[in-house]
């Protein structure tokens, strides 16, 4: 399945987890909070050691997220995606037009609120999912409100503040997050986007020139499409239940 397929299916809820395969947790793995919700591809790294109670969550072929790390609400990473120390993925937002900010007082409802409060609009913030595309490196320290999407090839700069799509291989830093500028020309990211390398079997990628990305897009587009051979990567799960023998 490609990945995108995969994105549409998990915002959807339509990533079936009876479908993945079930890797054991090891006895030292006790200080790691997550379960079966979490769904990743082969030769994911997970070091988030906070990770959201029953969220759900997707990460995908060698990508990695460092330690300190915390996943607040669903997530779903691609592909080669490099997210570094102390990053929040899903940060949650408080409304600050009506009394207080704090969500605990302007949620009250049925017998502890009063008649003026449960006729009022809670006006609580939704919190959309995450969307890290492929190749993207999030720096150090980086917030990402909930409901943003990154695109892929997309590099943020440590401990800035993601409070806005960020489009592919932009490279975006600050407080609140800006464009500094993009990897590739216009034609380059265009060529990059379109032939969605994250997609390609592994084997046959690693005999592309990587180093040089307009060699890579020649030699790639050199191929019949038909000759490129797509990766179909199986998904897989934690489980903290005995293994059996």
């Amino acid at each position: 399945m490609l990945i995108e397929q995969k994105q549409t299916a998990f915002l959807a809820q339509d990533l079936v987890l009876r479908q993945a395969s079930k890797i054991h947790l090891p006895p030292t793995s006790g200080k790691l909070h997550f379960d079966e919700h979490v769904i990743f591809e082969p030769g994911a790294r997970l070091h988030a050691q906070h990770i959201a109670e029953h969220q759900k969550m997707f990460i995908g072929v060698e990508s990695y997220i460092n330690p300190a790390s915390y996943v607040r609400g669903a997530a779903f990473i691609g592909r080669f995606c490099s997210i570094g120390r102390r990053v929040s993925l899903g940060a949650a937002s408080h409304n600050f037009s009506g009394l207080s900010t704090c969500n605990a007082l302007m949620c009250l409802e049925g017998a502890e609120a009063s008649p003026h409060q449960s006729q009022q609009p809670l006006n609580v913030p939704v919190h959309g999912s995450v969307v890290v595309g492929n190749d993207v490196w999030i720096g150090d320290g980086v917030i990402v409100k909930a409901g943003i999407e990154i695109g892929h090839g997309a590099v943020v700069g440590a401990n800035a503040v993601v409070t806005h799509n960020v489009p592919p291989y932009a490279i975006v830093a600050g407080t609140p997050a800006r464009i500094l500028r993009y990897r590739f020309q216009p034609e380059i990211i265009q060529a990059l986007l379109q032939s969605q390398w994250w997609n390609i079997e592994r084997t046959f990628l690693n005999a592309l020139p990587k180093h040089d990305v307009e060699s890579f897009i020649k030699q790639l587009n050199s191929v019949p499409a038909d000759d490129i051979p797509l990766a179909d990567y199986p998904n897989y799960v934690f489980s903290s239940e005995k293994k059996e023998c």
